[in-house]
């Protein structure tokens, strides 16, 4: 984006993406939504697919799936001609179908995603999705594909210097190495994953590194560090009022305590 001069409405949305890096998510919406609801009065602007887009993905952060996927399909319904911004609705109909559980539908999404973007030689945006089609193939348990896209994506990542969705490469490593049953293996890329996303103050990105955290040091049957690993992730989603990540992470706190046969630890946890 370039901001001119008393285009305040173009710093609302400029704001709004930063309010959604904070994990401010309300916020984020308010100033994206008073930014589109300007630009709709201008006839053919090309900002509208862009705002769209990026109000569809905070809605979809704040679990909204009805309302996202009716903003990323206008965004579609407004492209004239194929671009990048058709990618990215793409994309996050890739994630509403992800969030949702429709990881065949998710898969498709994301590999038309990456179609486009390597139409446009976007490589920055072709290794987001490599990420997010690791995703789909991880969760209909295709290892090692998953694996794969990870690996290209963090490639090509590290060559751009993009630390942020290194990590988010990193975290999503974690997660499959230890569904695949290499609890160590993911419990180095989460440890690598936490570092950045600590540099970089991404809160939500934190509390659920701490989850993967927590699934590996389980795995590891190292519960000690598995509690402390779930609780501080239970504080962070709470603090994001991400009710049902926090619960997600409760789930795995009660399950340390009962491992360790402290059972009424374990049903405090529960009742919460």
């Amino acid at each position: 984006w370039i901001f001119l001069p008393n285009n305040s409405f173009d710093l609302q949305f400029f704001l709004g993406q930063i309010y959604r890096l904070l994990g401010d998510f309300a916020n984020a919406k308010k100033l994206v939504v008073l930014s589109l609801e300007y630009f709709k009065n201008i006839p053919d602007s090309p900002e509208q697919v862009g705002i769209l887009n990026e109000l569809s993905w905070i809605e979809l952060l704040l679990q909204d799936f009805a309302a996202s996927r009716l903003h990323a399909d206008q965004a579609r319904q407004l492209l004239i001609a194929d671009s990048i911004e058709h990618g990215m609705s793409e994309r996050v109909l890739g994630q509403i179908a992800f969030a949702q559980n429709l990881w065949q539908e998710a898969e498709f999404h994301f590999r038309t995603a990456i179609t486009i973007f390597e139409r446009f030689d976007d490589q920055r945006k072709i290794a987001w999705n490599l990420q997010n089609l690791g995703n789909a193939l991880k969760c209909q348990s295709k290892f090692e594909e998953a694996i794969e896209c990870y690996n290209k994506a963090a490639n090509s990542l590290m060559n751009l210097h993009d630390e942020h969705h290194w990590a988010r490469v990193q975290l999503n490593l974690g997660t499959t190495y230890c569904d695949y049953q290499q609890p160590e293996i993911g419990f180095q890329h989460y440890q690598q994953a936490y570092r950045i996303f600590q540099k970089l103050s991404d809160k939500l990105e934190m509390a659920r590194t701490n989850t993967g955290l927590g699934l590996a040091f389980f795995s590891l049957k190292r519960y000690d560090e598995a509690k402390l690993s779930f609780r501080l992730s239970v504080e962070q989603f709470e603090m994001l009022n991400q009710k049902n990540w926090s619960l997600n992470a409760a789930d795995g706190l009660a399950m340390s305590y009962l491992a360790t046969h402290d059972y009424e630890k374990a049903l405090d946890v529960l009742d919460d």
